[in-house]
């Protein structure tokens, strides 16, 4: 059965999907002398690429560090998006695994998103792709955008699914659920 936007309650991850740390992850890892292009920014790229002892030191730069963070650009389309959504009158969460929620709230504030679309009431912080399953059931959030597809595998209690694949690296997804690489793609999805 099609949602209508009435029906909807979206789940929104952050990175990726409204926050764009791919110039960000380009510019860290040159200072670890790793050379990256834009299509290997992607998370799950990215962890492919990247050595996990390199990338546990480049985590708390890349996400902690207000000098890197707020560097962070805004996803084309996302604060256009958002605003349609919220003007349609649909329910949304930002679900996030950022673990410094503060520097995330910061990060939120710095775009002029927090608390004009997330705020205290809307925006929640997790530690693992469960914890977001966990979450996005106890909010009855039915649709979930995520810029992961093992992130997105994990949330088996959301009925509908988007990749956000802004660089077209993964294909058709391996779930029954939708794949975009924008958000006016994304957007007719939702309205």
């Amino acid at each position: 059965m099609a949602l209508t936007p009435k029906d909807l309650v979206i789940g929104f991850d952050m990175d990726g999907v409204i926050l764009d740390n791919s110039r960000n992850k380009i510019a860290l890892a040159e200072k670890f002398g790793f050379s990256l292009k834009l299509e290997d920014t992607p998370s799950e790229r990215f962890h492919s690429v990247v050595p996990e002892v390199i990338l546990n030191q480049m985590r708390p730069l890349l996400y902690d560090d207000p000098e890197m963070a707020l560097k962070a650009e805004t996803i084309r389309g996302a604060i256009d998006g958002l605003n349609k959504v919220r003007e349609a009158g649909i329910s949304y969460f930002l679900i996030s695994r950022r673990r410094n929620w503060s520097m995330a709230v910061r990060s939120l504030e710095h775009h002029d998103l927090w608390p004009k679309f997330f705020n205290q009431q809307n925006a929640f912080f997790v530690f693992e792709p469960e914890d977001k399953d966990e979450r996005a059931k106890a909010l009855g959030v039915n649709l979930y955008i995520d810029d992961q597809p093992t992130v997105l595998e994990k949330l088996i209690s959301v009925e509908n699914r988007i990749l956000f694949d802004q660089f077209n690296l993964f294909g058709k997804p391996s779930f029954p659920h939708k794949k975009v690489s924008s958000w006016e793609e994304l957007l007719p999805h939702l309205l």
